[in-house]
This record gives C-alpha cells, sequence and structure tokens, in this order.
C-alpha cells in the first residue's frame, strides 16, 4: 500500500483508455492510487514502486510496432513477483489467447465490450479484498514472530540468570 492506497499500475497505449480507466477507478475505488503508462516496458522499470495490482491491454503496438504485446509483459511481471495479481483488460476476444493469458497467471481476462466496466468493478472489488487480505496476513504473522522472539529472549534471559 502506498500512503494507505493500493497502488495499481495500468498499462494502455491508448491514451483516452488510460483515461477513462484512471476515471473509473478514481470514482469506485478511492482507496486505488492509479499510475498508468502506455507500454509495458516502462511500467515494468517502475516495478520497484511495488504495485500491489496490475492492469494490462493486450496490444500495446500504437506507438510502436515492435513493442512487447500484454501476455509478454504479464509473463515478464510474473518473472519478477509471480504473486502479483495483473489483469488483462483487451479487445482481444479470441478464446485460445484468454486460455493462453489465464494459464500464463493473470488473475482475470476482461474484454473491452458494453459490459467490461461493470465486470472491471468486480474483479477490483475482489482484488481490493485480496490484498486487504494478504496485508492482514503479513501483519498477524510479524505479529507471531515478534512474540516468539520476545518469548525466546525472555527464557533466553531467564537461562542465563538461572545459571549464572
Amino acid at each position: 500500500m502506498n500512503n494507505g492506497k493500493i497502488l495499481l499500475f495500468v498499462i494502455d497505449d491508448d491514451v483516452s483508455m488510460l483515461e477513462i480507466i484512471e476515471s473509473f477507478i478514481a470514482s469506485k475505488f478511492p482507496m486505488i492510487e492509479v499510475i498508468s503508462f502506455r507500454n509495458g516496458e516502462d511500467a515494468i522499470r517502475n516495478i520497484a514502486a511495488n504495485p500491489k495490482a496490475v492492469i494490462i491491454d493486450y496490444y500495446l503496438d500504437n506507438d510502436n510496432p515492435d513493442a512487447a504485446n500484454g501476455l509478454e509483459i504479464l509473463k515478464k511481471f510474473k518473472k519478477i513477483n509471480p504473486a502479483l495479481p495483473v489483469i488483462m483488460f483487451s479487445a482481444q476476444d479470441k478464446p485460445e489467447v484468454a486460455a493462453e493469458i489465464v494459464k500464463a497467471g493473470a488473475f482475470s481476462y476482461i474484454v473491452k465490450n458494453e459490459s467490461s466496466f461493470e465486470r472491471m468493478e468486480i474483479v477490483l472489488k475482489n482484488l481490493t479484498m485480496h490484498v486487504i487480505l494478504n496485508q492482514r496476513i503479513i501483519t498477524q504473522r510479524l505479529l507471531i514472530l515478534l512474540l516468539g522472539l520476545s518469548l525466546f529472549f525472555s527464557i533466553a534471559y531467564l537461562v542465563t540468570k538461572f545459571f549464572a
């Protein structure tokens, strides 16, 4: 989380689509901070920002015909962080492409159509809960670790006092 917000990368080579997605997310999910990219390579270079999820368009070649497509960027993100939820959001509606994307580890696949933003809202609600629950699990594990260390040092102190 970034400043109490969930950081989300959005990658689409269409500036108007980026603006639509940003506006939609801002209106429905004030707890999500969006950083937008027009290509996947820039997003990969900014992975140190620690996004909690990524939304990627499949076709990213408007500006550069040689640009990596969404599937290639998905695979790069998964290589860096296998647990990172990646949502593919694309006009690409071929079932074999969708199957390949899901097989590569996509959290969800949303086809751009008349109901795509309804589906995106559902997916982002699930994603938000996923991120919040993971943060709680991490916090609980840290507390357990701290309690264990505290107990260990208390016992070590008592043992040294007893045998001193």
